[in-house]
């Protein structure tokens, strides 16, 4: 064994660690760099307020929504209840949204999407793992939706 490899691991298998471990840093660094963008200040807030069209009433209904993360513009909220939550059905039928941060008094609109990609999916959990420091969020759930507002 030549220095440096541990008993039992192949040269191929250290590599590999190697190559998470350099993933997990890269992730860690791109993490620690989030942008500056519309949606900064709502990382500060432990929730902020959304609201949706109602799909059927086309009356705007409020809730309270505190698993969220910001990515410059990009305003990410993922719902573990997945996309027979009331407010998802809504986001699908009527697409632009009213959000404010927790101390704003000022509602704005957006437009809201559904997310499909897998690589914005996971940054949006791992920018609400951050952002939460909450095991819950450590690990991706397939019953998850991640819907995103853009500015």
């Amino acid at each position: 064994m030549g220095p440096g490899s541990d008993a039992g691991t192949t040269p191929l298998r250290q590599l590999l660690a190697r190559a998470v471990d350099d993933r997990r840093k890269d992730d860690a660094a791109r993490l620690a760099r989030v942008p500056a963008g519309v949606f900064s200040s709502f990382d500060r807030c432990a929730f902020v307020f959304l609201e949706t069209r109602g799909r059927r009433t086309g009356l705007w209904r409020r809730k309270f929504w505190g698993v969220h993360a910001a990515w410059g513009d990009t305003l990410y909220l993922i719902e573990d209840a997945g996309a027979s939550a009331d407010w998802v059905r809504n986001v699908v039928a009527h697409p632009v949204v009213r959000i404010r941060a927790c101390d704003e008094t000022q509602l704005s609109e957006y437009r809201a999407r559904l997310l499909s990609d897998p690589v914005e999916i996971e940054l949006a959990r791992e920018l609400v793992y951050k952002r939460l420091n909450d095991a819950e969020w450590s690990a991706p759930n397939p019953a998850w939706v991640v819907v995103a507002l853009d500015a």
